[in-house]
């Protein structure tokens, strides 16, 4: 199983400066191989860690996004950008790099569970669709459950 050392790489990030000159992004991805997706079975060990960060000139992460991928399905499983940040297409570019990565991984389909005081329509704006609902004790709220084709 690769380290989360082995797993870092660095991204290009002109087109994260070209917006705001502090920012760069990296990715981080399990050194290449390759996964043979007609014979897994559940239990298989094709888990990896998935996710690209927004960092400023120091180094210092700003926001990011973190998952992971298994059995042919990108997991989002936490994305956050502070407020002055997002309406920058950063949370897009992110995004963007995730998914191609879980494409270059094999992966299918995309999931991610939100809340309704987050962010669900971001994530419909990017092609993902509402699949269940669960409702919280606060009214009017509820645990959101999307999905996207990544072909």
């Amino acid at each position: 199983m690769p380290t989360q050392e082995e797993n870092a790489c660095h991204l290009d990030s002109r087109d994260l400066q070209s917006l705001w000159p502090t920012v760069e992004m990296q990715e981080h991805s399990p050194p290449q191989r390759s996964i043979d997706t007609t014979s897994r079975k559940p239990g298989s060990t094709d888990r990896a860690v998935i996710g690209a960060e927004l960092c400023d000139d120091s180094g210092e992460v700003r926001g990011g996004l973190w998952g992971r991928t298994e059995l042919g399905l990108l997991f989002l499983d936490m994305f956050f950008l502070p407020e002055p940040l997002r309406g920058r297409s950063f949370g897009s570019q992110i995004l963007k790099v995730v998914e191609e990565e879980a494409v270059r991984r094999g992966c299918k389909k995309a999931v991610v569970e939100t809340s309704s005081f987050q962010a669900p329509l971001f994530y419909v704006r990017h092609g993902f669709e509402e699949f269940g609902k669960v409702e919280f004790a606060i009214p009017g709220h509820a645990r959101i459950f999307l999905r996207k084709d990544l072909r």
